[in-house]
């Protein structure tokens, strides 16, 4: 009589195939798990980006989206890591500060507004119950946004095929017609001319930057050099208030000059002028924009704020916001 049974190679065989089925569910199930984390951090960034477009047109500042982060944001972070699309995580146009993104806040800016909520963030616990005008470097679970470009990046990143992404996968290296905040709002810390003549204040949650100045021999001027390219043509603007009124000092001027220059000197500038235009002399409580149109002529250019413009032996006072690069 022959017994039943199963030989020794059929059994390493019938093993080795389980083996292979259950490596393979093992494998779609991870996949799965990982394409479904990485939707969701994409849902995030899409829903945050469409928020804050809503509440911050293109000229606001963005400063009040949230407290500062103070973490991590040098050579040694997240931000220069690579993503699985071979980029540099850090978008190469960022200014020097980030904010966390307050989730409450914009949620209840946009029903005051639009009568409609934020889609609740599937990550970024920490971007929730935030008090305090300032971050600790502890947050790790966290959305932040550059103040400059408005990149929004998550600094815990989502492991999605071998790799961890931190942003959108979009290449920063060439983005024409471009909105770019001046780096320096805190005017204070722009170069001066008769600098004991000036007195700033500056807000950190806002971005305004009061100046007061007291007219007398010379020329008293506030300008920073910027980096353009030789040839196109910018927009710059600023917003500004004249808490004192002003007077000018001669016929020749209308009011503190608003300048884009090739060098600064002692005096108008008219020889180094691309364009001035004027900050009005009528005493306003309310923001007015102002824009100087230039064609950069050089690819350093500097934009200043002559108050050697107005009377000698008062003294001014304005306050400055929201100043903008635009490439036409």
């Amino acid at each position: 009589m022959k017994e039943k049974g199963i030989t020794l190679t059929v059994l390493v065989i019938t093993i080795a195939v389980l083996s292979m089925i259950a490596g393979t569910a093992t494998m779609k199930i991870t996949t799965v798990l990982e394409t479904d984390k990485y939707t969701k951090f994409k849902n995030d960034l899409t829903s945050l980006n469409e928020s804050i477009s809503q509440i911050y047109g293109s000229a606001d500042s963005i400063a009040q989206v949230g407290p500062i982060y103070s973490g991590d944001t040098g050579s040694s972070s997240f931000l220069y890591k690579q993503q699985g699309d071979g980029r540099t995580v850090k978008n190469p146009n960022d200014g020097s500060v980030y904010y966390v993104i307050n989730a409450d806040k914009l949620n209840t800016d946009l029903q005051n507004k639009f009568n409609i909520h934020l889609t609740t963030l599937n990550y970024g616990s920490n971007n929730y119950g935030i008090s305090s005008t300032s971050t600790s470097s502890s947050l790790t679970n966290v959305y932040i946004i550059n103040g400059k470009t408005r990149t929004i990046y998550y600094t815990a990143g989502v492991e999605y095929k071998g790799s961890k992404y931190y942003r959108i996968s979009e290449d920063y290296s060439s983005l024409p017609n471009k909105t770019l905040f001046v780096d320096e709002q805190n005017i204070s810390k722009w170069n001066k001319l008769y600098e004991s003549r000036f007195t700033f204040t500056y807000n950190d949650t806002t971005e305004e930057t009061k100046v007061s100045v007291t007219g007398g021999g010379g020329w008293e001027i506030l300008y920073l050099p910027i980096s353009v390219t030789s040839g196109k043509k910018y927009d710059i603007s600023l917003e500004y208030t004249n808490n004192s009124g002003s007077t000018a000092l001669s016929s020749s001027y209308s009011g503190a000059g608003f300048q884009v220059l090739k060098a600064v000197a002692d005096g108008d500038n008219s020889s180094n002028s691309v364009n001035t235009v004027y900050l009005s002399n009528t005493k306003s409580s309310t923001y007015t924009k102002i824009t100087n149109e230039f064609t950069a002529s050089q690819s350093t250019m500097y934009i200043a704020l002559n108050f050697g413009m107005l009377a000698d032996g008062s003294t001014y006072s304005f306050t400055f916001k929201n100043i903008l690069i635009q490439e036409q």
